[in-house]
């Protein structure tokens, strides 16, 4: 193959990319000829002699044009779409200038201003949507198995104007060669905390860990050119994932409702640590069950593994008269001296965003507490990882030689949480005991940005070692540059439960009186299935468990994976029901299906749902069931749920007050969420009205 057929096929390829790229994002069909229009100002051998990809001296030359064309192409692109609607480019701590390269805070030149002509600069907390938090796509050029990545910025493409220079093209491994920096250099640790805001912004997944030594030291330089990428700011670099909302349902055509039990909490300690910044929690972190879970409920103490309760009242939040139902699930209590022992590993990330915030300060605060409260046979080890995974104490009984060794750990490098976790479930196999908990705690802000980053595949390697008997919980800290849903799926998948630990009350909360219930598991594969009676309900609709839904046939269907319950947990469910104009005594049948975590052996337990159970009003029930409806109504306002259009903030705060100043009972849960959503409606919350309304 001649040089010239080498390069056609790529530049055939790098067009095909294009035009899929322009069609994804509905961008006018001149917008490739537009980008071209840029390309003769550009010399090959400028850009050739940053890459060395491969010995063919065809092939170099080949793949040095079509890196040109596909570097300037992106960034022409980047520019034309930077022009468009006032999106800003947020400065990352003032660290970059105005040319796009990075100084030290209040050094001359370096004053932290966008670099995208007609940009503003951000506010430095602002609650991004769904859309702007979204890793940005990287196309891959590859040759001898080096990958060459550049960044396309995703951004709405509407009105584009006439095209305008494109900045210089930079991206994590090749970057145009910079001119001298103009700021000052920085510190080792802003370095390394300005590169992981860097490889997140220009890769979405991860670089290695040359491109990370090498970047780290232009950034310490002061010679890392940001031009044309979008930094994340403030709280847009948060990663949540939106999973819809479930609609109403006709029991006559469907009268199954069949999900996975969900012990997880950390939706709501996210979304107040929002509020308690004076933000608005995005709408794709609010998880309905999770608010609704974090409350104490008034459920008897189970009698076995778990029992089943059922109450329910008239809603007064909506105009329609719906019955607004409680499903409580309440699970077996083990006192701490009857705990299992435990052999635990935590996993601690310890990269260079850690040290924000004083994240990993919390961490220690929180793991020195539990360490506090561990049985004398319990042992816990621990491993680090920042660029690299490192074993630092081996699992032992010697509780100080823990602390001491947590209280050593300090934030710097890159974040390869799959080494970590790696090492973690080696630790925990070769210390693996027969009969007792054998568990990894991964505590990280939940960003990988080197090594293996892709979630689904962490996934599988977590999945298969948690059948071996080793779980997982994971504990998320940190707002800004926060991995939301790579936490959650892990403790999904590795059979145990995600938390989140915004303060050292929360700690407290989960290290404490939580601890037994957090590593203590009393139920596998745990399924909830409600029958509606189709003569007594219309419609029904669950609120929340989106993510943890399941078809009729595998509630009975031990191969599917469900969820993991441990000792003295609640499982509560909210549903939405329109009754029938003449209902029967009957509305239906609760069953919950489950596996010893021990034997295997499968139990499933049911309980009748009554008319005479939710036949009442709401001050007629107990403080407990009107805070959880409360809870849940408020987490549809703020997920703008379109079942809670006629839900009024107001509305929810008068009832929590009444249910407050009415009862003998202080509730510190209660009323902190009193005091939460009164911050939401001093940011402008109301209730959810939907746009064009």
């Amino acid at each position: 193959m001649t040089q010239n057929q080498d390069f056609s096929n790529i530049e055939r390829k790098l067009n095909d990319f294009f035009d899929a790229e322009r069609e994804s994002l509905k961008a006018p069909a001149d917008l490739f000829a537009r980008i071209q229009g840029q390309l003769p100002a550009q010399a090959q051998p400028r850009w050739w002699s940053r890459f060395s990809l491969a010995n063919r001296p065809g092939l170099k030359i080949a793949l040095a044009g079509a890196a040109t064309v596909l570097i300037v192409a992106v960034g022409a692109a980047t520019a034309l779409r930077l022009g468009d609607s006032g999106d800003s480019r947020i400065a990352l701590s003032g660290l970059v200038g105005e040319d796009g390269r990075v100084g030290r805070p209040g050094v001359p030149g370096a004053p932290g201003a966008p670099s995208v002509p007609g940009a503003t600069a951000a506010p430095a907390a602002t609650a991004a949507p769904a859309a702007t938090t979204a890793p940005a796509n990287a196309a891959l050029v590859t040759a001898n198995g080096v990958v060459v990545q550049t960044v396309i910025v995703e951004r709405q493409l509407s009105a584009l104007p006439a095209a305008t220079p494109a900045p210089a093209a930079s991206f994590a491994g090749a970057t145009a060669t910079p001119a001298p920096a103009s700021g000052g250099t920085l510190t080792q640790a802003e370095a390394e905390a300005l590169v992981e805001q860097f490889a997140l912004a220009s890769t979405g997944y991860g670089i290695s860990q040359n491109q990370w030594d090498v970047l780290v030291a232009q950034a310490v330089a002061g010679e890392l050119d940001l031009s044309g990428i979008e930094l994340p700011g403030g709280f847009q670099s948060t990663f949540f994932e939106n999973y819809g909302v479930n609609p109403f349902v006709s029991a006559a055509t469907e009268p199954f409702s069949t999900f996975a039990m969900d012990v997880d909490t950390a939706s709501y300690t996210i979304a107040r640590a929002w509020l308690n910044q004076g933000q608005v929690p995005p709408v794709d972190a609010i998880r309905v069950e999770e608010f609704v879970n974090f409350f104490d409920q008034d459920y008897p103490d189970a009698t076995g593994t778990f029992d089943i309760n059922v109450d329910g009242a008239v809603s007064p939040y909506h105009d329609d008269g719906r019955t607004l139902l409680r499903v409580g699930i309440s699970g077996q209590d083990i006192a701490l001296d009857d705990r299992r022992e435990a052999v635990i590993a935590f996993v601690i990330d310890t990269s260079g965003s850690m040290g924000r915030d004083n994240r990993l300060e919390l961490v220690k605060r929180s793991i020195t507490l539990l360490v506090d409260n561990l049985r004398p046979g319990d042992r816990i080890g621990i491993v680090e990882y920042g660029s690299t995974a490192r074993k630092l104490l081996d699992p032992t009984t010697d509780k100080e030689a823990v602390k001491a060794v947590v209280n050593s750990l300090i934030a710097r490098g890159s974040t390869n949480a799959e080494a970590g976790l790696l090492l973690g479930y080696e630790m925990v196999d070769r210390a693996f005991e027969e009969g007792k908990i054998n568990r990894v705690i991964l505590v990280s802000d939940g960003v990988a940005n080197v090594g293996e980053t892709d979630p689904d595949v962490l996934l599988r390697e977590i999945k298969e070692t948690a059948q071996n008997g080793i779980t997982l919980s994971t504990i998320g800290v940190g707002l800004d540059n926060f991995n939301d849903v790579l936490m959650e799926r892990l403790a999904n998948h590795g059979d145990g439960n995600y938390a989140y630990i915004d303060t050292d009350a929360e700690a407290a909360r989960l290290f404490g009186d939580g601890l037994t219930g957090l590593l203590e598991v009393i139920a596998s594969d745990a399924k909830i299935q409600v029958e509606f009676n189709p003569a007594s309900v219309e419609m029904y609709r669950l609120v929340g468990y989106e993510n943890r839904a399941l078809t009729t046939e595998e509630f009975r269907d031990d191969s599917v994976d469900a969820g993991e319950v441990g000792a003295g947990h609640t499982v509560t469910a909210i549903y939405e029901l329109r009754l029938t104009d003449s209902p029967e005594a009957s509305l239906g049948t609760v069953r919950v299906r489950f596996a010893d975590p021990d034997s295997g052996e499968v139990t499933e337990i049911s309980s009748p749902i009554q008319l005479a159970q939710t036949a009442r009003l709401l001050r007629e029930t107990s403080p407990a069931y009107r805070t959880a409806v409360v809870a849940a109504m408020f987490a549809e306002i703020l997920r703008e749920s379109p079942f809670a259009t006629d839900v009024q903030l107001d509305e929810l705060i008068e009832s929590l007050e009444a249910t407050l100043s009415g009862s003998s009972v202080e509730n510190a849960k209660a009323t902190e969420l009193l005091g939460l959503m009164r911050i939401a409606r001093s940011l402008g919350v109301t209730g959810y009205v939907p746009s064009g309304e």
